[in-house]
Parts: C-alpha cells; structure tokens; sequence
C-alpha cells in the first residue's frame, strides 16, 4: 500500500518581527520559572482531504508534543492571516481556544 501525506505541521521556538525570543538564563530556579513558548509555525491538510478532522488531529499531536515535553506551562502561538476566517473559526472555536494573545503575554 501507498501512503500519500494528507497534512502537515510543525513547530519550533517563538519567532516575531524576525527575532527568536529564547529564554536562557545562568540561573536554573529562574529558568525554570519562565514558561516555555513555541509557535505552531505550521498546520497544513490537502486540499482534496480538507473537513475531515485532519487540522485538529495535527493540533492535538502538537499541543499533546508540547506540553508532554515541555510541561504545563507551555504556551503555544500561531498567526492566522485576517482574512482567513476559516482558519480563525478553527482556532479559537471552543475546543481549540485560541485567542488574540495579550500586552503581559507578549512580554515573557
């Protein structure tokens, strides 16, 4: 049997404006505080298999990587083009819970 890839995702360390924010520090208590953050910089499904559940399996397996990783405190951000309704209804539907991050998020 032929396997054909039906989606794809990835993600990696935070990146905004072109700058990686990372969070190292000589410190260990410190470090330990700071909440990891990684940025979904990809969800992609085929455009013959799309409405089949493919996005929130590869959301699920993110957010289940990230967290099992990285710990509770992991937050995780992703962008979405303000004319993308489609995929701003799939984000910040209920289940998902995505929203416009806050000024304190954004500071970390």
């Amino acid at each position: 049997a032929i396997s054909i890839p039906v989606g794809a995702a990835e993600l990696s360390p935070i990146e905004f404006d072109g700058a990686i924010i990372t969070q190292q520090s000589d410190d260990k208590d410190a470090a330990q505080q700071l909440p990891t953050i990684l940025y979904v910089s990809d969800v992609v499904s085929s455009s013959s298999h799309r409405r089949m559940g493919i996005a929130s399996a590869l959301m699920d397996a993110l957010e289940s990587f990230a967290f099992e990783k990285s710990g509770a405190g992991t937050m995780l951000y992703l962008h979405v083009k303000e004319e993308n309704m489609v995929a701003q209804k799939f984000y910040t539907n209920p289940r998902r819970g995505y929203g416009a991050p806050t000024f304190e998020q954004l500071q970390h």
